[in-house]
């Protein structure tokens, strides 16, 4: 016998480590339980993204909303400034240095007595 052939019992079959080998596998529980969790997780992230959004969203449009506003309240800053005449909220000649500065209103003002 050559010491390169193979052995009558195990020339028929297929040896363990075949290529197709692991096509033949039958799906194990444990298989099943991993994929049932992945799938578990998957469907956890999507619900719990999909209830956070639908928490913040007040939150959302509201911050949207000043920002708006802002944008709008700056907007006039600029124009004012672009003018270089007086200030929008109190009619007030600027200076150079008040383009920035925003007049405290004697309402904003809190003492603390």
């Amino acid at each position: 016998m050559e010491r390169d052939a193979l052995p009558q019992s195990r020339a028929a079959g297929s040896w363990p480590g075949d290529a197709t080998s692991w096509r033949k596998t039958p799906l194990s529980a444990v298989t099943v339980q991993v994929l049932s969790a992945i799938l578990l997780v998957c469907l956890g992230v999507l619900l719990g993204a999909t209830w956070t959004i639908q928490v913040l969203q007040p939150q959302l449009r509201r911050q949207a909303e000043q920002r708006r506003r802002l944008n709008e309240e700056w907007s006039a800053v600029r124009a004012a400034r672009r003018q270089r005449r007086e200030c929008p909220r109190c009619a007030a000649l600027l200076t150079e240095r008040d383009w920035y500065l925003a007049p405290a209103l004697v309402e904003d003002l809190r003492y603390d007595d």
